[in-house]
């Protein structure tokens, strides 16, 4: 049986996109109905939603393949967003606290995040595939 591949790119794209943009932006608190939630819980589940789209079209083994490149490019963003924490700030920049503040966190963020991307991500399509495979 031939596949087609021709959206497969998209996907993992978007699938890194969202789980990039969770690093920085993580730490935002916004009420939610008198609750403080973090900003990401509105776009980190697309996730898992474009996860389950590549295990059901294209199969576990390229649902994890993209897992890794997912895990990889947080782990090259907080690198460098290590580098620019460690870059001494222009004479005339006066934003440098913000930065500290915002980009400070992704460590600790991509530490936990991989772990729970890694163990949710798993189990969820190894389930999904067994489901509709097994």
């Amino acid at each position: 049986m031939i596949q087609n591949y021709k959206l497969l790119f998209h996907f993992v794209i978007w699938n890194i996109f969202f789980v990039l943009v969770c690093l920085p932006t993580a730490g935002k608190m916004v009420d939610f109905f008198g609750t403080p939630i973090s900003v990401a819980i509105f776009y980190f589940p697309f996730v898992y939603i474009i996860s389950d789209v590549m295990t059901e079209v294209y199969g576990y083994a390229v649902a994890r393949r993209t897992l890794w490149y997912t895990i990889f490019a947080q782990i090259f963003a907080t690198l460098i967003f290590t580098l620019v924490l460690i870059a001494p700030p222009a004479v005339n920049f006066t934003a440098n606290d913000a930065f500290d503040t915002v980009l400070g966190a992704a460590p600790q963020i991509t530490i936990f995040g991989t772990l729970a991307i890694f163990c949710g991500d798993v189990t969820n399509n190894y389930i999904l595939a067994k489901r509709n495979y097994g």
